[in-house]
């Protein structure tokens, strides 16, 4: 008995995704962001449209709600995406969408939201993307799409993938400290990307991260805090501004500075003090 061979499509799909990368778009993707809701709780404003079940069913099951997609970009990384479409058929996408106002969009071009991340090559189109929105196809899927570059140059990859990894592991402070410290942190938003002495001193800082001891469920916390700098401003005034910094924390209830804000660049911060310590970003605060 003969037949047709079969079509070897696991070769078609690994030839197709030999150039792909992580970072890679899809900018004109023929499906949209699904999602499982519960209709008779609904919390996002797609669900929320939705029209809901009829009264009489007192458990409905979840409905799949389907969110129109200007774009995705893939997070899987590429040594996962190039190889054998047999052993490693899935591909993870994040949906790509416009930033809700140029504030948002501004926070995630400087890294300062880790539920989104900036993307260059789509800038331009007021797209970011969406990290808490993630679907998985098969690379088939993915195949069928032209691949359009994510990034020009490798710094700009590295940057994503830090982002992509800030977004999974990053640390949930406790909320007493969110509260303690959200004048400090709403003054940083404020003030970033000012024309202001103030705000040069602000956009001079890389990164801020702070450390609790004896540890984060004391009674009384001891409060590490770390300013780190990629440089000074011309007129460089940081005494001042550390001082009024100080005066925004909330050092009333549990949470005590363990001295004055340690100002440092980061190669003068020892490895040990950098892994003990975690990153503040916006996204921390209520």
């Amino acid at each position: 008995m003969t037949g047709a061979a079969p079509t070897d499509h696991f070769s078609d799909v690994d030839k197709a995704l030999e150039k792909w990368r992580q970072g890679d778009v899809i900018l004109t993707p023929t499906f949209n962001f699904l999602h499982l809701a519960k209709l008779t709780q609904p919390l996002t404003p797609a669900a929320q449209q939705a029209q809901p079940p009829p009264a009489a069913v007192p458990n409905p099951d979840p409905e799949i709600i389907e969110t129109v997609a200007d774009g995705f970009i893939v997070i899987t990384q590429t040594c996962d995406l190039v190889r054998d479409a047999k052993n490693k058929p899935y591909a993870n996408l994040a949906l790509l969408r416009p930033a809700a106002t140029p504030e948002e969009f501004n926070q995630t071009r400087r890294c300062e939201r880790p539920a989104f991340a900036y993307v260059p090559a789509v800038a331009n189109r007021n797209l970011i993307a969406d990290l808490n929105r993630i679907v998985t196809v098969e690379k088939s899927i993915l195949a069928s799409f032209a691949r359009t570059p994510g990034f020009a140059t490798e710094v700009e990859a590295e940057a994503f993938a830090a982002a992509l990894s800030r977004h999974r592991r990053r640390f949930a402070f406790p909320d007493a400290f969110n509260t303690a410290i959200a004048k400090f942190q709403k003054r940083f938003k404020d003030r970033a990307g000012k024309n202001s002495d103030e705000g040069r001193h602000v956009d001079a800082l890389s990164e801020i991260r702070v450390s609790g001891s004896p540890s984060w469920d004391a009674e009384k916390v001891a409060i590490t805090l770390w300013l780190i700098k990629r440089g000074d401003p011309a007129k460089q005034d940081w005494l001042r501004w550390l001082a009024e910094w100080v005066k925004l924390i909330d050092q009333t209830g549990r949470y005590v500075l363990d001295g004055e804000p340690r100002l440092r660049r980061l190669e003068d911060m020892h490895a040990s003090e950098y892994l003990a310590s975690h990153q503040l970003d916006l996204d921390h605060l209520s």
